[in-house]
């Protein structure tokens, strides 16, 4: 870890992975010798990091995105059916919360905690939820964005994909699969797509194929993919 020119109001406890960027002063000295300053908090690791800002009359912008939901497994196959299944839903994105003008107290014990995607499911199961990403004031958590749910997969044999998982956006509902033809040939139902909050953080995992059926043989239906952690970044204001 690096700590940039004039980042040294800024208390660390423990060995904390942020990235921290100092503007430099914007003001000139006050008559207690103190001057305006503008730094940056990026935690973009998993888990928690603690934090005390010691600088004076701190203003914050604050940004957090929790973990996306993950993807369902296809849709699965008990090998006596007569058609191929549904995909898995998608994985719903997570919240991008976005405050202005937050006033942080000065000096007192704050924890950014990143939240990790939802695993996907395998086939025939449900995505996981993500986590919630949030900042707490002393143990008590006094910001959070909602963390993305995980997709749905459906009923064993079932020709109808799972639902996608609630977000913002939510990911997309799987694919049907198809009759058998006359040729025993029929396709796997596709898994719906992750949800997309654009942020690059946070999406929600592609729901698996369901399962496909080659020759009358079935083409086991396969897990869907996990959602993407999430991020917070502060961007701060105060005298020091």
């Amino acid at each position: 870890m690096k700590l940039l020119k004039n980042a040294f109001p800024l208390i660390l406890l423990g060995t904390i992975p942020m990235m921290f960027i100092s503007c430099g002063d914007d003001g000139g000295p006050g008559k207690d010798g103190s001057v305006n300053v503008s730094k940056t908090i990026i935690v973009d690791e998993l888990g928690e990091r603690p934090f005390i800002i010691t600088a004076e009359g701190i203003i914050a912008d604050i940004t957090i995105i929790s973990g996306g939901g993950g993807g369902a497994g296809g849709v699965d196959y008990n090998g006596g059916g007569t058609h191929s299944t549904g995909g898995g839903g998608g994985g719903g994105a997570s919240q991008v919360l976005e405050l202005k003008g937050v006033t942080l107290e000065t000096g007192e014990s704050y924890t950014a905690y990143v939240g990790d995607g939802g695993k996907g499911g395998i086939a025939g199961k449900p995505g996981e939820d993500g986590e919630e990403s949030y900042i707490e004031l002393n143990g008590v958590k006094v910001h959070f964005a909602a963390a993305g749910s995980g997709g749905k997969s459906n009923s064993i044999e079932s020709k109808e994909g799972g639902e996608g998982g609630n977000g913002d956006p939510a990911g997309t509902k799987g694919g049907d699969g198809e009759d058998i033809g006359t040729n025993r040939m029929a396709a796997a139902g596709a898994g719906g797509t992750g949800g997309d909050n654009g942020s690059g953080y946070g999406q929600g995992g592609d729901g698996g194929l369901g399962t496909g059926i080659q020759s009358n043989n079935p083409v086991i239906a396969s897990p869907g993919t996990k959602g993407t952690k999430g991020y917070i970044k502060i961007v701060w204001t105060g005298r020091e």
